[in-house]
């Protein structure tokens, strides 16, 4: 049994309907008004490929805008205003005006020095993640070959609308929303929306429309757009991001340094009332010389105001935001979610597609290897029914990076045939030749090599039960082994082996 990282996914939904033809107008109720519904230009029946009209064009671009998501942008004299508002900020703004309210200038134009210090450090370091983010997004911006007035053009992805014919080819990132209208049976990369893999195959099993953000990897087909901007699947999920991003977020970290901050003032307030009550009331204070016991009872509270700790708190974030920068070319756009990253012991997500490449590998000291077998000879039998030439398969591709590693030899082993992987029967069966031998060789989902009718009965050619079905020890060994692999993260695979042809 052979296990690499992976994380379950769900399915896409898409809302295209049987009944709908490519040459009638498409209905899209959640890209127009809420009260109303918006035809979506139809293929011209004549030359389907030959693309919206400059008419149409203009119709489209007036009821659905540009393909793009709106980011409000915060003018930079709000982002340093910014600054000034939050408790600690408040708080070096109060002991600013208490000192000038004394006279007090020495200690006013040290405060007022450490608060714009303060200010021009969270500035600086909001102003670089929102260029860096500028400039980033700039470099992303791409083009794709558009059918239109029955001419291919280059055109910004920024500039296509809902019911443009676009071309997809191997290495295109979907720039829209895209329904499959004409072409090959294309390999997509889906990683960035559902953390899988495995490619998926349009059309095919999860319909017809090819989701934007998604990674066209074999084939090239014609696609009609059906949704751009914030009406896809990602640029909705975008948008939502985006309206959290314009609330203001305090972090654990700083909720925890506001709470120590508060029991500290608390209690020096309390000092305050206590030393104006003494020294008013019992020395007189208030009757001899009530500025000065004013100004006593003020300076505990000065002092107990840390007003170094919103500078000490930028500078230590800004270095921290730094050294990801240069040494990761991660881009930090809030400080209050680094302070939360640092704080983190766990983190939990049910979507990889942003948190890993994407990539399989076999962890061979995760092999389990049933009595007669070693861990050596199932990486064999894995690569004996696996197909080299398949680049863009990520498990073919693990397993025969992983044969390789080991520097054992096929010689004596030639594949004769192979029935490939089908999702409804979730195996791949190989017929190879050892010498005089045929073994015919299984690999596949563990319940589907176990018993072949496990779940339902498929309609696969090949059907079988292992010899040792009825050896319950066994059984829930490779059971225990595939779920404690699983719960781990682990994608699990498993081979089965036996001599003749199957058939």
């Amino acid at each position: 049994m052979l296990s690499h990282k992976h994380i379950p996914y769900g399915n896409i939904k898409t809302t295209m309907k049987d009944a709908e033809t490519l040459t009638e107008p498409l209905l899209d109720e959640e890209g127009a008004a809420a009260d109303a519904f918006v035809n979506i230009p139809p293929l011209n029946p004549e030359d389907p490929l030959s693309g919206l009209t400059d008419e149409q064009i203009k119709q489209s671009l007036a009821t659905f805008g540009k393909n793009e998501i709106f980011i409000p942008e915060t003018p930079l004299w709000k982002l340093f205003l910014k600054q000034f508002i939050g408790f600690l900020p408040i708080l070096i703004e109060l002991a600013a005006i208490v000192s000038i309210a004394v006279r007090d200038y020495t200690d006013f134009g040290i405060i007022l020095a450490m608060l714009v210090i303060n200010a021009c450090l969270g500035f600086h370091e909001e102003y670089k993640a929102k260029k860096s983010l500028d400039e980033l997004s700039h470099q992303l911006e791409s083009e794709v070959a558009v059918r239109r007035n029955g001419e291919t053009l280059q055109l910004n992805v920024k500039e296509l609308v809902p019911g443009d014919v676009v071309l997809l080819v191997g290495g295109t990132i979907v720039p829209a929303d895209t329904q499959w209208i004409k072409g090959d049976t294309v390999s997509v990369d889906t990683a960035p929306l559902t953390g899988e893999p495995i490619p998926r195959k349009y059309p095919g099993e999860h319909g017809d429309v090819i989701l934007s953000g998604t990674t066209v990897v074999a084939g090239e087909c014609y696609g009609r757009v059906i949704r751009t901007g914030e009406h896809t699947e990602i640029g909705n999920a975008q948008k939502e991001i985006m309206a959290d991003k314009t609330v203001t977020v305090v972090s654990v970290f700083q909720k925890k340094i506001m709470l120590v901050v508060q029991i500290l003032v608390s209690a020096s307030f309390a000092l305050v009332i206590a030393v104006l009550l003494v020294q008013g009331l019992y020395y007189n204070g208030f009757q001899d010389n009530v500025s000065q016991t004013i100004l006593d009872a003020l300076v505990i509270l000065i002092a107990s105001i840390p007003i170094a700790l919103p500078l000490v708190l930028q500078v230590n974030m800004a270095l921290g935001a730094s050294h990801l920068a240069t040494t990761y070319n991660a881009v930090v756009t809030s400080l209050p979610a680094l302070q939360d990253i640092a704080s983190m012991s766990m983190l939990c997500s049910d979507k990889t597609g942003t948190l890993t490449t994407a990539n399989m590998s076999i962890i061979t000291e995760q092999i389990f290897a049933s009595d007669g077998f070693t861990a050596e000879e199932v990486i064999l039998y894995g690569f004996l029914c696996s197909n080299a030439d398949k680049k863009d398969d990520p498990i073919d591709r693990a397993i025969v990076s992983a044969f390789n590693d080991t520097g054992n030899s096929k010689d004596g082993y030639v594949q004769t045939e192979i029935i490939g992987f089908n999702p409804s029967v979730k195996r791949v069966v190989a017929f190879v030749k050892s010498g005089d031998k045929t073994l015919t060789i299984a690999k596949g989902l563990p319940a589907k090599i176990l018993d072949t009718e496990a779940g339902a009965p498929d309609d696969h050619e090949l059907q079988w039960k292992v010899d040792k079905i009825n050896d319950h020890a066994f059984i829930k060994s490779v059971e225990a082994t595939d779920t404690d692999l699983s719960s781990s993260g682990y994608k699990t695979i498993a081979i089965a082996v036996c001599e003749g042809n199957a058939r």
